[in-house]
């Protein structure tokens, strides 16, 4: 914890601290007010005048009314602070998975993380207003109350210190049953986010599969088994404040009982000093038996909340693989890229899913990726994109090691469009500019879009730029997505882009007016296509043929039809379809 406290600022730590002293005065006036009824018991006593009882039920009043403020304003400064703490610290947690790579996102996986900048921050947030609060409160009235009770009547305070013993071994047996049980409250919530995830996300396939019962089943068996563990913790808690509200009634039966045995032997002129000092006495006594219950309240909730602690406090700590550089840029092989002897395998896997990668591509030129699913292709544009190291060798961009650049100089050479085409909220000039509207213009936009083959339906909208993008792009088809989001990378148009299988969702007919346009606006950049499709990259300068995450064949297109029998294999299935080829152009 005491490292998530570097995110309060000096302004927070100054309302703390006028909390902590405004919780001070506050317990003061609490305990003040028995004192007021004592001088109100003593006045009446001596037959006092009855303005000195007047005037010693407003001091009772104003006092309350004091501490009525400051529990308010107590309130609202530990209410800000919290809410202030919980936006830093997402904020700090945000950044920080926007920094690792990802084989640190598969090690916390997607499920988690959402599970840590949500619950678990607010599980903190509650630690830090309830430890402000309560954590103060409690022992300072504890401690006060304790020495003003302290001398006065020996059984009474017998009777009280034995009230506070039972109390502490309730909550010291009920935490331990509850514990082992609280600590697995955060995972169960990752596994409800897991299968509410995959459900929504395969929604599709889940009802063209008629598979709701199976992903329904999934559901109601993480939600039982997050209800079962919170079940028993709830019923753990309920059983704790009915004992503590017992103690305190038992406690005041028993010193009112006692006081009017003692009143019975007790002299009549002292007996309005006896009842005095017993409701005195006794009003003591529940404030430090209040204040114990607060106590056992934040050592109840403190497991759970320190294993959220835990949980953010790790994700923050953790040390991404992938350390920066400090190259700015490099402006000599501008589009230059180089694979030296690279292998790759991934954390949790022995075997290489890449070997001995090597090859150079200069400035200009383009490069076909081509080969069975899971024979790496994507592993390479990733590899590039230095979303993983290699285990071995070395990849250069512009005759530079891409560990020696800072990510965001890499990034600004690269262009990446995926596969799966991911659009964001917003409209289609925000996503084709990715938010950064001053540099891109209209006139690029457009012009992107006419070689993606997107113009035709963007112009179709009356809004045209500002058509509005819901999330992830679902008010759009697969191939609309895809085209949107191949003009997204055109736009940045940077001097290295990467089609990742972006072809995937067109058509014939769309695909090679797409090849035949991107040759004429990209000519000055390297591209890297990686496809299925042989059609998609038989024109290009360069092919390699992946297998089992070996190269298998490198050349170009003419040369493989001759020298490797996997593309033969590949081509023999494909190219028999005349309209797939297209003319020695790519037309």
């Amino acid at each position: 914890m005491k490292k998530l406290l570097k995110y309060l600022s000096p302004k927070d730590w100054t309302f703390i601290i006028i909390n902590i002293l405004l919780i001070f005065v506050r317990v003061f006036l609490e305990l003040k007010i028995p004192d007021y009824m004592e001088d109100i018991t003593e006045t009446l006593q001596n037959q006092g005048q009855f303005a000195s009882i007047i005037a010693g039920g407003k001091k009772m009043l104003l006092s309350a009314l004091i501490v009525l403020i400051l529990a308010f304003i107590c309130g609202f400064l530990v209410s800000r602070v919290g809410a202030g703490f919980s936006k830093k610290l997402r904020a700090a947690v945000f950044e920080k998975v926007n920094s690792l790579s990802e084989r640190e996102v598969n090690y916390f996986s997607t499920d988690s993380l959402i599970t840590r900048s949500t619950n678990d921050i607010i599980q903190v947030q509650n630690l830090l207003i309830m430890g402000t609060q309560l954590a103060v409160r409690a022992p300072v009235m504890a401690a006060m109350a304790i020495w003003k009770i302290m001398g006065r009547n020996g059984l009474w305070t017998s009777l009280t210190f034995l009230s506070v013993v039972i109390i502490v071994c309730v909550v010291f047996i009920i935490s331990k049953l509850s514990i082992p049980k609280f600590k697995k409250v955060q995972k169960l919530i990752d596994g409800i986010n897991r299968v509410t995830r995959e459900g929504l996300e395969g929604i599709r396939e889940v009802r063209a599969f008629n598979g709701q019962s199976f992903q329904e089943e999934k559901f109601f068996k993480a939600n039982n088994e997050l209800m079962e563990n919170q079940m028993y913790t709830g019923r753990a808690m309920a059983v704790l404040n009915p004992i503590m509200r017992s103690m305190v009634s038992i406690l005041s039966l028993t010193i009112y009982w006692t006081g009017a045995y003692i009143l019975v032997k007790t002299a009549t002129p002292e007996k309005l000093g006896v009842f005095s000092d017993m409701v005195v006495f006794s009003s003591y006594a529940v404030q430090v038996i209040v204040s114990f219950m607060m106590l056992s309240f934040i050592f109840v909730m403190l497991p759970r909340v320190m294993v959220s602690v835990n949980r953010v406090k790790e994700l923050l700590e953790k040390e991404t693989s992938i350390e920066e550089g400090d190259l700015e840029n490099s402006n000599t092989d501008i589009g230059l890229v180089e694979f030296e002897d690279v292998s790759f395998s991934y954390y949790d896997s022995r075997e290489n899913v890449l070997e001995n990668i090597s090859f150079t591509l200069n400035p200009g030129e383009t490069m076909g990726i081509i080969g069975p699913t899971g024979s790496g292709k994507t592993t390479i544009a990733s590899l590039l994109l230095r979303l993983y190291d290699p285990s071995r060798g070395v990849i250069k961009v512009n005759g530079v090691d891409i560990k020696n650049y800072k990510l965001k100089s890499l990034y600004e050479n690269i262009s990446y469009v995926p596969q799966k085409a991911l659009l964001l909220s917003g409209t289609v000039k925000s996503n084709l500019s990715f938010g950064d509207e001053e540099d891109s213009s209209v006139e690029e936009m457009l012009r992107a879009l006419e070689v993606s083959q997107a113009l035709d339906f963007i112009d179709k909208s009356p809004e045209g730029l500002t058509h509005k993008v819901s999330q992830r792009g679902s008010n759009f088809s697969g191939g609309q997505k895809q085209r949107l989001s191949i003009a997204r990378g055109l736009v940045k148009n940077a001097p290295i882009m990467i089609f990742d299988d972006s072809f995937s969702a067109l058509d014939l007919k769309t695909d090679k007016a797409l090849r035949s346009a991107l040759q004429k606006y990209s000519k000055d950049s390297t591209k890297i296509i990686v496809s299925q499709r042989i059609s998609s990259i038989m024109n290009a300068d360069k092919i390699m043929v992946l297998e089992e995450g070996k190269i298998v064949g490198f050349g170009k297109h003419e040369e493989l039809m001759k020298s490797c029998e996997l593309y033969q294999e590949i081509a023999s299935t494909q190219l028999s379809i005349k309209e797939e080829v297209g003319d020695n152009n790519g037309k």
